[in-house]
């Protein structure tokens, strides 16, 4: 008896000792996660403004996805979806009615109205709006019936308006704060106030942006207290930064790194094909440029597939049209590509230049494109063609090539759906050339066909208007189209809830740890 009551006393005193313990690391896991609510991402590049009218690259929309909504968003399957606006119809073919959702608070605490929606979408219609003219190009007029119903009438049919609305152009911003900056010196892009889960606190240009959590939010409230994005182009400086726990998430991770992240116990790699078509562009409006034969001998002279293979490492894949494999109307006829040398040379020849030329090619500081630059220099040499590579911060390449000076450049372009008819026309039609396109290619026919693409209804006659606009570019070669990329995204095996997005930014709203 004695025995038993001695080992169930010793027994009660080491299940308190036990449970005591157990108490302190519940604890101590519990103080860890609340104090984890700060997540911290290492992206390439800063966002170049935060105002939605000027926004035209990835980093900047990724900010903005933080911030701005607009009446419709696009989930991460690609679906349209409501979001300011409770519900929509369509009324006939040119007009669109929405219904506003009540009870939304702007960053500044004010209820948002039809008023606010007119102006946003209105000033983006505008001259301000140049950068974004093709997400909006079908727009005829935008309008309040009521306080709480906004209508959008088109110009002509424009099969993808809904999921254009879902872009930067449709997102909401406050009237009241865009006119006090316009009146004390026009500040708006550095002070936004929008309606998103986040709100933009505080903004080192070229460092780190910080966003905190906004407590008065319409849906669902963000789990995090804060989110930062940090500029990190140097691409090694960003997976060490990862690999450290400086930052939750790096941004793009470059192919040869890929390996040493999925070997790292900690971290995790999340990869999805993307809408993002990258390309050699030619100055078409400069000699020797403006002969296509000069352009043709310069496809001809590279090895595209070698360079894809040695630059991206199985990272995306080659594509050789203007249109990618995973995209509406893609015609396999125009993605392919010869390499024949000697063919280039007697291109060379008949357009005056047997002996070649001296040119310049511009890139960003972004790995891949200078790797590319590099070895398309070595390819050139064999058809005489001797080209400097210069290569610049990302916000400065952008500022030359408006300049109109280049000779040839390396960049993407994208779509922010499997619908590229918007995408293209903003990169191919010669009203966009120094806006949205650098190669100066002016082609009346192709303009013609930009033009009537987003104005048929999907069907035959569509789908052969995007198979002729694929056909000219593959002829005539403004630019040499080499790969559709793959999003590659670092990250701590301790995020949640992220969903990639297949375009050039991402949404990191709904993360969590």
């Amino acid at each position: 008896m004695n025995a038993g009551r001695n080992h169930t006393r010793c027994f009660a005193r080491y299940a308190a000792v036990f449970f005591a313990v157990l108490a302190l690391v519940f604890c101590a896991v519990g103080s860890d996660a609340a104090e984890k609510d700060v997540f911290v991402i290492g992206a390439q590049a800063d966002a170049n403004t935060m105002d939605p009218v000027g926004m035209a690259d990835g980093y900047s929309n990724t900010a903005g996805l933080l911030v701005y909504e607009g009446l419709l968003a696009m989930d991460g399957g690609g679906n349209v979806v409501p979001r300011l606006a409770e519900s929509y119809e369509k009324v006939d073919d040119l007009s669109y009615s929405f219904r506003l959702r009540k009870g939304v608070l702007f960053h500044n605490g004010d209820p948002v109205t039809a008023d606010d929606v007119v102006y946003s979408m209105q000033r983006a219609l505008g001259p301000k709006g140049a950068m974004v003219h093709y997400q909006n190009e079908g727009v005829q007029s935008v309008e309040k019936t009521d306080d709480e119903t906004i209508v959008i009438r088109l110009k002509y049919p424009f099969t993808p308006f809904l999921s254009e609305l879902t872009q930067s152009w449709g997102w909401i911003a406050s009237k009241k704060a865009i006119e006090s900056a316009e009146e004390n010196g026009g500040t708006y892009g550095s002070e936004p106030v929008g309606t998103g889960p986040y709100k933009l606190t505080a903004w080192r240009r070229g460092d780190r942006m910080t966003f905190d959590r906004f407590d008065g939010y319409h849906g669902e409230k963000p789990q995090l207290r804060q989110i930062v994005l940090r500029a990190i182009p140097e691409s090694n400086s960003r997976v060490i930064e990862l690999q450290s726990g400086a930052v939750d998430a790096a941004w793009p991770i470059p192919p040869l790194t890929v390996n040493r992240i999925e070997q790292d116990g900690k971290l995790s790699i999340v990869k999805n094909a993307n809408y993002v078509v990258f390309y050699i562009g030619f100055n078409c409006s400069k000699k020797p440029f403006d002969n296509p034969k000069v352009r043709e001998a310069i496809s001809l002279a590279l090895d595209l597939n070698g360079i894809v293979s040695a630059v991206f490492r199985g990272s995306g894949q080659t594509c050789y049209g203007a249109v990618p494999p995973n995209a509406k109307y893609y015609d396999a006829t125009y993605n392919q590509h010869e390499y024949n040398i000697e063919k280039a040379k007697a291109l060379l020849a008949e357009a005056g230049l047997p002996d070649g030329f001296k040119s310049e090619i511009w890139t960003n500081d972004r790995k891949e494109r200078v790797d590319t630059a590099t070895i398309m220099q070595s390819q050139l040499k064999a058809v005489g063609i001797d080209i400097d590579i210069k290569v610049m911060e990302s916000g400065a390449y952008w500022t030359a090539l408006e300049g109109g000076t280049h000779d040839m450049y390396l960049v993407g372009y994208y779509a922010a759906t499997p619908d590229f008819g918007p995408a293209m026309y903003s990169t191919f039609h010669s009203s966009q050339n120094g806006i949205n396109t650098y190669t100066n290619y002016d082609n009346a026919g192709l303009d013609d066909l930009l033009e009537r693409s987003n104005k048929v209804p999907d069907g035959d006659e569509r789908e052969k208007i995007f198979k002729d606009i694929q056909r000219i570019l593959f002829e005539d070669k403004p630019m040499v189209f080499m790969q559709v990329g793959e999003n590659v995204i670092g990250m701590n095996k301790s995020v949640k809830g992220f969903v990639p997005l297949s375009t050039s930014e991402q949404d990191f709203s709904g993360v969590y740890f």
